[in-house]
């Protein structure tokens, strides 16, 4: 799946007075938290010690440190590195935590792919969960948060290399700091980026686009690291289920069934 809200910050150096500002400006919808390095330094005093972390509000600018010079007489110049992930702390996932199963209609439907499936779910997607329905079925938010990510437009998906990374998505963050990832949607989402949605919200109906056997609703839960793609883990479902390949579960039946949380 996509890294959702991939180009969302980015580091700005500015002059000011003998010294340089490095500020962040975070264009995504969510806070930020970015870990910063001074990867190169010459004549020139960090206003903290780095590296460091700054925690970013959504839609904001910030500085994040000063730089000052130290001998005006000679040359200065810095080079920064830095990564981010989205929210304003590290995610920390509750292992105890049941999530809801992400689709709604009148029957359980098969788990076509599951853990360690033979076709796709290996590597950063492992712990990922591929239930099959009919295009249309209504997919809902398996746990509440904000919408990060929308992909939406594509008509089509196949079995066939073409269709790679051309899925209708959504990814909603999670106060934990997890991020969930619905894909396979129908074009039409029903969420906007930034929205507040709750446990069994609808998100869209699934569909068949990008890279696909057949129509389902793709949903894995994944943890951001920094510098490293985001990768999935191990979830329980209400019940404390791990759904098993070729078993049927669900559908959401609101939030008064099912074991708690």
């Amino acid at each position: 799946m996509v890294a959702p809200c991939a180009d969302a910050l980015s580091i700005e150096n500015q002059a000011e007075n003998g010294s340089f500002a490095v500020v962040a400006r975070n264009s995504c919808h969510v806070p930020v938290l970015v870990e910063l390095a001074i990867t190169e330094i010459r004549n020139l005093r960090p206003s903290q010690d780095v590296p460091a972390r700054f925690s970013v509000p959504a839609d904001a600018t910030q500085r994040l440190l000063t730089l000052d010079v130290i001998d005006s007489r000679n040359d200065s110049n810095y080079r920064a590195a830095s990564a981010v992930i989205f929210g304003e702390a590290l995610p920390a996932p509750d292992p105890s935590f049941h999530y809801d199963f992400p689709f709604g209609g009148d029957e359980p439907r098969r788990l076509v792919q599951g853990v360690d499936g033979g076709i796709t779910h290996d590597g950063l997607s492992r712990y990922a969960f591929d239930f099959g329905m009919p295009v249309g079925t209504p997919v809902f938010a398996a746990r509440g948060g904000t919408v990060l990510q929308v992909v939406d437009g594509f008509p089509e998906g196949g079995f066939d290399p073409k269709f790679t990374n051309r899925a209708n998505l959504v990814f909603v963050l999670h106060d934990d700091g997890t991020i969930g990832g619905y894909g396979h949607f129908s074009a039409g989402i029903g969420v906007r980026e930034g929205q507040i949605v709750a446990a069994g919200e609808f998100l869209g109906s699934s569909g068949n686009s990008g890279y696909s056997q057949g129509p389902h609703v793709h949903f894995q839960v994944s943890v951001q690291r920094f510098s490293l793609p985001a990768e999935s883990i191990p979830i329980r479902f209400r019940g404390d289920l791990v759904p098993v390949e070729g078993q049927a579960y669900g559908p959401y039946l609101g939030p008064e069934a099912g074991a708690s949380r």
